[in-house]
């Protein structure tokens, strides 16, 4: 019986952990959305000072709203990717780290993103 609890507890407990990761993933590249954008429009360098060259490209040819666009189609990806994956026992831990993993470059790419608007000012 105190197993069973046991088991239950932490299956919600990892729900809610994937829930928050995911809600502070989403928050990140939103964010990351913004900050780039003010980057490029307000920097003396423009686009050119993208570092991604997918997002250049994206931004220069298609405009920003196609960034948007493909932001969501690659989270839709991952997400698609982490469900499917995430099932089957020998790869959950694969992805729960690979997922990890990305959000901590989603991170470092927001900090540097925060440093470049803080030198501006």
């Amino acid at each position: 019986m105190l197993r069973r609890a046991f088991s239950k507890q932490t299956f919600k407990s990892m729900k809610l952990l994937k829930v928050l990761l995911l809600a502070t993933f989403i928050f990140l590249v939103a964010i990351d959305s913004f900050t780039t954008h003010y980057l490029v429009e307000n920097r003396p360098a423009g686009i050119n000072g993208e570092s991604n060259p997918m997002a250049m490209f994206i931004i220069s040819e298609l405009g920003w709203s196609s960034m948007i666009v493909m932001k969501s189609i690659v989270f839709l990806a991952l997400v698609a990717f982490a469900g499917y994956f995430g099932m089957n026992i020998k790869l959950r831990a694969f992805v729960n780290y690979g997922l990890l993993a990305l959000l901590m470059i989603v991170v470092t790419s927001q900090a540097n993103n925060l440093y470049m608007i803080g030198t501006m000012i």
